[in-house]
């Protein structure tokens, strides 16, 4: 938000989101409304012809740069969880929620916990649904959409995200030498496993969560969710985008949803600017880095820690030697800075600097 903001003042309402490699390009175009906060998003043509580009660049580049960019459907991934797009099955997924969640505990109904197939542990789409337990509303009777999570290890395995690159050579010839930085980093959708792995530390330490053990496999974990509810009087809600995992849930008398996503991006659309801060931060990491004017963002760096992941720090580079917008962006931070230590005391924000 600190950069949005800085763009802002500096007069930059309209602006290119870039990746480095020419061969890639803009990803889409943003416009900063004047006077509310608000953003119109443009797409080009770029993302829904990502896979066509990374077959093009295995050709000339080789494997490694080619498997380092997301493909189309991953990204539409994380824009539906940034809230940019809806579900393809939006009404029917509202429905099924309808049905299915705030279970009545005081009168004897089973508590419901949330259970994430792989293809979506990345994306914390129970938090954007509105059924995590802590966020989500309550309804009239002030009941709560869930009671917690159960996850299962083998998803958990399923993530596979330690694989690193330890030469970036081919990268930086491919996409240009803003990605010597990403040594010793997870590459490609490994960066994707490695999201999916930060949403499972902070369920682990923020919310009421039941482990489950199974093997990976869809017939395993599903074994694991359907051995579980038959011992704890627990109901899972299973979520996943397969079809298959669906309705082997279902075979087993198991609640399961399936979240299927667009297959295109709109040409434009209107998004808040925190669903456009939701945006640059997953689309960063997946692409590992994006130009924007001024500054350049890395989603992975040389030397990034778990500490920075929990975070959800970027690594921001202000280009040019008297960038002005430097300056903009420490005072931004420092008056983030300022509120969040504030709220953390309960202080009244008299302090904080305006």
């Amino acid at each position: 938000m600190t950069v949005i903001n800085g763009l802002y003042d500096l007069g930059e309402h309209s602006f290119a989101v870039q990746h480095p490699g020419d061969d890639v390009g803009t990803l889409f175009r943003v416009q900063l409304d004047r006077e509310n906060p608000v953003a119109t998003v443009s797409f080009t043509d770029t993302i829904e012809a990502l896979n066509e580009r990374k077959s093009e660049i295995q050709i000339q580049y080789g494997d490694r740069p080619a498997d380092d960019l997301p493909d189309t459907q991953t990204v539409i991934r994380a824009l539906t969880s940034a809230g940019v797009l809806e579900f393809a099955n939006q009404q029917t997924v509202e429905q099924y929620i309808d049905r299915h969640c705030y279970p009545a505990v005081e009168a004897g109904e089973d508590p419901i916990m949330v259970g994430i197939d792989t293809n979506l542990f990345p994306w914390e789409f129970p938090h954007q649904m509105g059924l995590d337990h802590v966020t989500g509303s309550k309804n009239s009777a002030g009941r709560q959409p869930t009671n917690g999570y159960v996850l299962s290890n083998g998803v958990v395995d399923e993530l596979h995200w330690q694989y690193t690159h330890f030469d970036t050579d081919e990268l930086v010839d491919a996409f240009g030498s803003e990605f010597e930085t990403l040594a010793d980093q997870p590459a490609g959708a490994k960066r994707e496993g490695r999201l999916g792995i930060q949403v499972y530390q902070q369920l682990i330490g923020s919310r009421n969560v039941d482990l489950i053990d199974s093997e990976p496999g869809d017939s395993n974990i599903i074994e694991g969710y359907a051995e579980y509810t038959a011992s704890s009087r627990k109901e899972p809600l299973l979520l996943s985008n397969d079809h298959g995992f669906v309705d082997e849930a279902h075979d087993h008398s198991l609640l399961a949803q399936r979240l299927a996503f667009k297959q295109e991006v709109p040409p434009r659309t209107t998004v808040s600017w925190f669903e456009l801060v939701e945006t640059l931060y997953y689309l960063t990491i997946l692409f590992g880095v994006l130009k924007l004017p001024k500054v350049t963002l890395y989603g992975v760096w040389e030397g990034k820690q778990d500490n920075n992941w929990q975070a959800e720090e970027v690594n921001i580079d202000c280009r040019g030697s008297n960038s002005n917008i430097q300056t903009i962006l420490a005072r931004h931070r420092r008056i983030a800075d300022q509120y969040d230590a504030a709220v953390q005391s309960g202080d009244n924000f008299g302090n904080v600097d305006s």
